[in-house]
């Protein structure tokens, strides 16, 4: 069974087939022939043996023959004609050998073994039969009607005796069972043979189904290109769809590979990778539909070097890559502008100061910052939609401007960047500056709106002020930035020590932002003395709690803070911290005078400051009239009736109102009566040149002869020597504050201060 299996297994590769019918018919005919030798090996050797090679030359001699016929028969594919004619043909010679041996009055064992080899041939036959009707019945009618007619024939030859007749008939029936067993035998050997074939076949069924359903339905198009002509040999149907055709046969030995390419010298390249790669290789590239259409693939190719082909894999990417296309232009293009972003720019700047690395020529590029001045306002009177339409239009005139060689992008909001290469001198620059303000200058038409635009613009160099694209931009922006709180409508070139200068305050904002949020200032507390050496009131003075900077004094930080707006929620904080430890001392009645705090004049106009005030009043439970707020002179100039209003509201809910820095402003008499206010500051800049300064002397008189007249209190801030303390108390200053008497302290030593002073003044 194993040498049928065997033979069975490579029956394709002997007799090719083109279908799995043919397959069949081939594999029984070679079962047939195999049994049939196989049955017939026992008896050829007996007759050998038993009559001598001589007489037998013969018989092999025509079983060749017809072996051979039937091989040729096979070939030319004559499936039942060779498996009849070779079994038909052998019993024919056996029965002409039996008839001939009959005849001649051969021994009647020679008869009886050719008579064998009959009954053997005809359950050949009958097993190569074995799958029509009544196949057994005609084995056993067929092969009696044998019997009978071979022993009347030898009856009437040799006039047979009784036992002659009984053994010749008896020994016949044992042969044709005995050939009836193997051919049973060998019917249940060749139909188990065949149904494990037609088994197999049927799973080889199933997978060339599978696999021509997976081939076909696939959404990867697949196809097989003939080496090295490039004939596309078979498609699948998703190759043909992709490929805009309509069958498979439109492509099958009709398509060059080549012509599929949009590409025409990539199939040289293509096999070239094939053996740089074991035979495999991936490549993104362009492929050519039916009607000329273009649409990216991606292929997977495998080179088979025995068949001689490619087996190609590809998939349309084209969504693929008009996303990446367009995530490139996501992160390189301003959306708005469509110029190049930041970090574009950087890229291409870096880019082009290697490139001048490389060339070690000395020549001047720069960066040129231009911002638009005062676009906020221009969102606020047309609108949004106005600003990206003014936005557009000045990166359009930009790029109208510019050398090819130049690079211009957006850097964010209102700013641009402009990269300047290869200058011929600065006098080329100037004239590149020039264009830029004059087609600023130009009005934008936008929806019926004639809008002005005046540009500021930052300039610096390469190599001079950075050697690195991001150097050079962060230059030009502070550049930018100085040129704008210069008056804008012009330009500042970069210049180290202003650079630093604005680096730090940038730093110092973003650090003054988290101290406000995460509450870092502190309050100090500096005590106001009267004549008699008691404490009168305490002044609140700011001081910021840095983790990084330490404790920064005011002077370090208010300016700024005023300056962007800050001020108004250090304001808030002060106030607070203020209140809360005044309504301490008064609940624990270490001090019932009053606690004042500075309101900048930004402060001081804020339309939400009595809110503020009064919110936190009730907040800490302080009364009012323990609370006293100093204002500025400078915050009385503007808007003289609101100044009033609000002066008079503050003073209505109890609190007192002290103008501070008196003296320094140009606040009029007049204006100074019809305020209601409580306290009158000399500013120390008069205090500090008492009493050696003659002018100093006289103004100071006169302030305190003022404020005496129209009935307010008097204090002299910046008191720091006792020659100054001395002059201002025989003028008959009523308060007295400065170093002299204490610096500014926290609450707990403020506290002592509080106790030592409850006793007389210094002398």
């Amino acid at each position: 069974m194993r040498i049928l299996d065997t033979l069975i297994q490579r029956l394709p590769k002997i007799f090719p087939a083109r279908d799995t019918e043919t397959l069949q018919k081939s594999q029984a005919l070679l079962i047939i022939i195999l049994i049939h030798v196989l049955l017939l090996q026992p008896f050829l050797i007996l007759h050998i043996m038993l009559f001598g090679l001589c007489k037998f030359l013969l018989f092999p001699f025509v079983m060749t023959l017809l072996f051979l016929a039937s091989i040729y028969m096979l070939k030319k594919g004559y499936y039942e004609i060779s498996a009849h004619g070779i079994i038909i043909s052998f019993m024919a010679v056996v029965w002409i050998s039996c008839l001939y041996n009959i005849m001649l009055g051969e021994s009647i064992w020679i008869i009886m073994t050719h008579f064998m080899y009959i009954l053997t041939s005809f359950g050949l036959f009958a097993l190569h039969l074995f799958k029509r009707k009544y196949t057994i019945s005609l084995y056993v009618v067929v092969n009696l009607l044998i019997l009978l007619i071979t022993l009347s024939l030898m009856d009437s030859r040799y006039s047979l005796a009784k036992n002659e007749r009984f053994a010749l008939f008896v020994y016949p029936v044992v042969c044709f069972l005995y050939a009836g067993v193997i051919a049973h035998l060998n019917f249940r050997a060749g139909r188990h043979m065949l149904e494990k074939y037609e088994s197999a076949l049927d799973q080889v069924r199933i997978s060339e189904g599978r696999y021509h359903n997976l081939y076909n339905n696939t959404l990867t198009g697949m196809i097989c290109v003939e080496t090295p002509t490039g004939r596309i040999t078979s498609a699948n149907e998703t190759a043909v769809l992709l490929l805009g055709y309509t069958t498979e046969d439109e492509i099958q030995n009709e398509i060059l590979f080549q012509s599929l390419l949009v590409d025409q010298n990539a199939f040289p390249k293509i096999l070239a990778s094939l053996r740089d790669n074991n035979s495999y290789y991936v490549m993104e590239t362009n492929l050519r539909k039916k009607d000329n259409g273009i649409f990216w693939a991606e292929l997977a190719l495998k080179y088979c070097s025995q068949s001689r082909r490619i087996d190609i894999c590809f998939v349309d990417i084209t969504e693929r890559k008009n996303a990446e296309q367009n995530l490139h232009h996501l992160k390189y293009f301003d959306q708005l502008t469509s110029l190049p972003n930041r970090l574009s720019f950087l890229q291409r700047v870096d880019s082009e100061i290697e490139k001048a690395g490389r060339k070690n020529r000395s020549y001047i590029s720069a960066v040129l910052c231009v911002g638009i001045d005062n676009f906020r306002k221009i969102n606020d009177v047309y609108g949004a939609v106005a600003g990206d339409a003014v936005l557009g239009e000045m990166a359009f005139r930009l790029m109208q401007l510019i050398r090819d060689d130049d690079i211009a992008s957006r850097l964010r909001g209102d700013m641009f960047l402009v990269f300047l290469n290869e200058l011929g001198g600065h006098d080329e620059i100037n004239h590149v500056m020039e264009k830029i303000t004059k087609t600023a200058g130009t009005p934008f038409s936008v929806e019926s709106n004639i809008i002005d635009v005046t540009v500021s613009m930052g300039l610096c160099f390469f190599p001079d002020d950075g050697r690195t694209a991001m150097e050079l931009v962060e230059k030009s922006e502070s550049a930018l930035y100085i040129a704008k709180s210069r008056g804008r409508n012009t330009c500042h070139v970069h210049d180290s020590r202003l650079n630093t200068l604005m680096i730090n305050n940038f730093k110092l904002e973003k650090d003054l932002t988290k101290a406000i949020r995460e509450e870092e200032f502190v309050s100090f507390y500096q005590a106001k003395l009267d004549r008699q050496g008691f404490v009168s009131g305490i002044e609140v003075l700011i001081r910021w709690n840095s983790p990084e900077r330490g404790l920064v004094p005011p002077g370090a930080f208010i300016p700024l803070a005023e300056k962007n707006g800050m001020i108004r929620d250090i304001g808030r904080i002060v106030l607070r911290q203020a209140c809360v430890q005044m309504k301490d001392w008064v609940d624990r009645d270490i001090f019932t005078g009053s606690i004042s705090v500075n309101v900048s004049p930004l402060e001081f106009h804020d339309p939400a400051l009595m809110d503020s005030i009064e919110t936190i009043l009730n907040a800490t439970g302080l009364n009012p009239r323990f609370l006293e707020l100093e204002i500025t002179e400078s915050s009385l100039v503007i808007d003289e009736k609101e100044c009033i209003d609000k002066l008079t509201r503050l003073h209505d809910m109890g609190i007192a109102i002290a103008i501070d820095d008196f003296g320094t402003g140009y606040s009029s008499l007049n204006k100074l009566r019809d305020l209601p206010i409580d306290t009158l500051k000399i500013d120390r800049s008069f205090v500090e040149k008492l009493p050696d300064d003659i002018r100093s002397c006289t103004i100071t008189r006169a302030i305190v002869d003022l404020a005496h007249n129209l009935g307010f209190a008097i204090v002299a801030e910046g008191v720091e020597t006792k020659d100054q303390f001395q002059y201002l108390k025989n003028l008959e200053c009523d308060s007295f504050q400065g170093y002299y008497f204490s610096k500014p302290v926290p609450a707990k030593e403020c506290e002592k201060i509080l106790a030592e002073h409850k006793g007389s003044l210094k002398n």
